[in-house]
């Protein structure tokens, strides 16, 4: 289901999951965040929505390439794109939804900075919230 992304979207994410473990998974992109949560809260609803839309929504209209054996070398040595191929032009190079989530941390100590601006009547009293160590 759209959007499609670039390649170098999912490798960001890969690479940054690998270089923090605490984290037992990483959700990238808004659609992914859309469906967990939409099969959470409405599982249902869901499952007949995606059978109604979800194989059509993976077709195209356009006579697929020529096939032929590429896993150890390009089908066209010409026109060898890596991992980049039809939709190029239109897959988003990077999803909003993930810098957000992989700069959280950040973003959660800019709020704190800004929580007296924000809501002067409650006074933190030097508190901060803190995870529980058995939440991973």
């Amino acid at each position: 289901m759209p959007p499609i992304y670039q390649p170098e979207a999912a490798a960001e994410a890969i690479v940054h999951a690998a270089a923090h473990p605490r984290r037992r998974e990483y959700w990238v992109g808004g659609s992914t965040v859309a469906t967990i949560l939409g099969e959470k809260l409405a599982s249902g609803v869901l499952d007949r929505h995606l059978a109604r839309t979800g194989y059509d929504a993976q077709q195209v209209d356009r006579t697929p390439p020529r096939s032929g054996p590429n896993l150890w070398e390009a089908v066209d040595r010409q026109s060898d794109h890596g991992a980049h191929g039809a939709f190029d032009d239109t897959a988003p190079p990077h999803s909003r939804q993930w810098w957000l989530n992989s700069h959280r941390g950040a973003l959660r100590g800019r709020s704190r900075d800004n929580r007296h601006v924000a809501a002067p009547s409650c006074p933190s009293k030097g508190r901060s919230w803190r995870r529980p160590s058995y939440v991973s």
